[in-house]
């Protein structure tokens, strides 16, 4: 499968679960390349993709401007009755953060592993 048609397809599934998720009623924004990354360099399958969602912040790194990000299982946090809407929601909840670091505006992307994914069954 070309990698253009793995991604969409990917999205797809993910805003098909999101529409359908009591989480989902806002709109969810992923800094580019980043679900291609997660993908291709750290081989995050689809079904535990769905599982994730993203917060950003803007900062700077080595002079340019990059979009700040943590990635979190948004399962979790629902079965805790958590609302994450801001990259400072996860302060004083870092075991939540599946994935850490920052993407250059339509650039390179920088992402380490907090934690392992915890297996989800979406349908």
């Amino acid at each position: 499968m070309e990698t253009n048609t793995r991604v969409e397809s990917l999205l797809s599934k993910i805003a098909k679960w999101y529409r359908q998720s009591s989480l989902g009623k806002e709109r969810q924004y992923w800094p580019g390349n980043v679900v291609e990354y997660l993908e291709d360099k750290l081989d995050v399958s689809p079904e535990d993709m769905v599982s994730l969602q993203c917060v950003t912040i803007s900062g700077s790194f080595g002079g340019y401007n990059v979009s700040i990000i943590r990635i979190f299982d948004r399962i979790e946090a629902a079965r805790r009755e958590l609302t994450v809407r801001s990259y400072h929601d996860l302060d004083e909840y870092p075991e939540l953060i599946v994935f850490e670091g920052y993407v250059f505006k339509n650039g390179p992307v920088h992402l380490y592993k907090k934690k392992l994914i915890a297996a989800t069954s979406v349908s």
